[in-house]
């Protein structure tokens, strides 16, 4: 389910170190002048920005099946024996 939650911010990364390569290929290359980019930097991080926000609400639905076994006041399951389990 995190995977999932995830697959979103994962891609908009990708596109954004894409962008940033392409973009220092350009540096590299003698005629960038005339090269033309389909994005601006803007448009990348804002797309990306945009994926980061929305990851964190998905990453909050992904983990909400388990958060009560971050809960200090839930019981521990009676199926383990915490007294045989090592430090």
């Amino acid at each position: 389910m995190l995977a999932i939650a995830a697959l979103p911010l994962v891609s908009k990364c990708r596109e954004g170190l894409d962008a940033a390569a392409g973009w220092i290929n350009l540096c590299n290359d003698a005629h960038h002048h005339e090269a033309k980019e389909d994005y601006t930097v803007e448009e990348r991080t804002g797309a990306l920005q945009s994926a980061l926000d929305d990851f964190h609400v998905a990453r909050l639905a992904a983990i909400k099946p388990y958060r009560h076994v971050f809960d200090p006041a839930h019981p521990p399951s009676e199926e383990i024996d915490y007294t045989k389990v090592r430090p």
